[in-house]
């Protein structure tokens, strides 16, 4: 979020998923989860072995900067690390499997 406020930008997003998902008519739940790593978690907590779980728009990046101040976060140690607590088979190297 860099110095804007993150709760701001999280209702921004559940605002624009919520519209959506009400004018495609999708049964779909909405959550909101945060931090990210326990968003991540989430998702592969409630993924089933034929489902995907996808973490999208930080790629290579391994700091969130926060109102100045780098704060380390690494989506790939994330997701690796919730596959492996929700008893997920995790490949060696960067390939993350189910």
């Amino acid at each position: 979020p860099h110095g804007e406020d993150a709760a701001a930008i999280r209702r921004q997003v559940m605002e624009g998923a919520l519209a959506a998902r009400d004018r495609e008519q999708l049964g779909t739940e909405i959550l909101e989860v945060f931090p990210r790593a326990a968003a991540i978690d989430r998702a592969v907590g409630i993924a089933g072995a034929a489902d995907t779980v996808l973490v999208a728009g930080r790629g290579h990046e391994v700091w969130q900067e926060i109102n100045g101040v780098n704060v380390a976060l690494d989506d790939r140690v994330e997701l690796r690390q919730a596959l492996q607590r929700h008893g997920f088979e995790v490949a060696d190297g960067d390939a993350v499997k189910s």
